[in-house]
C-alpha cells in the first residue's frame, strides 16, 4: 500500500497489516487505522482547513501543523483575547472509539505536566460533535528549521539536550513517556541571546 505523509508529503509504503508507520522522512507516526485502504485510495484522509471557523468560545486564524490524530491552528480565545493553540481531533476518526479515547489520554497526560519545558494545557473540550484541545501559543521555530541553517555547535547542542531532558523528566516522574516530542528551542529552551537573534 503506497501513502503520503500528511506532514512532509513523502510517499510512505507500508504493508496492510501493521498498526503503525512512521514516515522515513520526517518520522511522522501514522496510525494506519485512520487511513482509508480501500482499492483506489493511496493517500491519508485529506486534512480539512477550519482556519476562519469558531470552535467554542476560540476563533481558529492560522493552521500550525498536523499530524496522525488532529490539526492545529494558531486561535485566539474570544473572552480574553489571548492567542492559544488548539488541536482538533480529525472528523473522520470521530466514529473509531479508539481513537477518540486516545484524543482524551493525550489531554489527560498533558493536563497533569506543569513545567516551564512543556507546553501548558488550558482546556479540551468539545463543539458541535468536534474534539478540541486547547494549549499554550509557542512561538518561535522549531529545532528542525534551527537544524536546517547548519550544524549547532557542541556547547548549544548540550544545553538544548541537557533542557529537553529536564522536560521528560517531569513527564517520566508522573509516568508519562510520550513517543512525539515536538521541539521549539527558542521558546522552550533557554539559548543565549546571540543564537536568538542570529538569522
Amino acid at each position: 500500500m503506497k501513502l503520503f505523509c500528511p506532514v512532509c508529503h513523502s510517499s510512505i509504503s507500508a504493508a496492510p497489516d501493521v498498526a503503525e508507520v512512521a514516515c522515513q522522512k520526517c518520522g511522522m507516526i501514522v496510525d494506519m487505522g485512520s487511513v482509508d485502504t480501500r482499492p483506489g485510495q493511496a493517500q491519508l484522509p485529506v486534512v480539512l482547513d477550519y482556519s476562519g471557523h469558531e470552535i467554542g468560545h476560540y476563533r481558529l486564524s492560522e493552521c500550525l501543523g498536523s499530524g496522525g490524530m488532529g490539526t492545529v491552528y494558531k486561535a485566539t480565545d474570544t473572552e480574553t483575547s489571548k492567542e492559544v493553540a488548539i488541536k482538533l481531533l480529525y472528523p473522520h476518526l470521530l466514529a473509531l472509539k479508539h481513537q477518540v479515547e486516545r484524543f482524551h489520554r493525550e489531554a489527560s497526560a498533558l493536563r497533569q505536566l506543569n513545567h516551564p519545558r512543556i507546553v501548558g494545557f488550558i482546556e479540551e473540550g468539545e463543539s458541535e460533535g468536534r474534539y478540541f484541545l486547547v494549549m499554550e501559543l509557542v512561538d518561535g521555530e522549531s529545532l528542525d528549521v534551527l537544524l536546517k541553517r547548519g550544524p549547532l555547535d557542541p556547547h548549544l547542542s548540550i544545553l538544548i539536550a541537557t533542557q529537553i531532558s529536564e522536560a521528560l523528566e517531569a513527564a517520566h516522574a508522573k509516568g508519562i513517556v510520550h513517543r512525539d516530542h515536538k521541539l521549539w528551542p527558542t521558546h522552550c529552551i533557554e539559548l543565549p541571546r546571540s543564537y536568538k537573534t542570529r538569522r
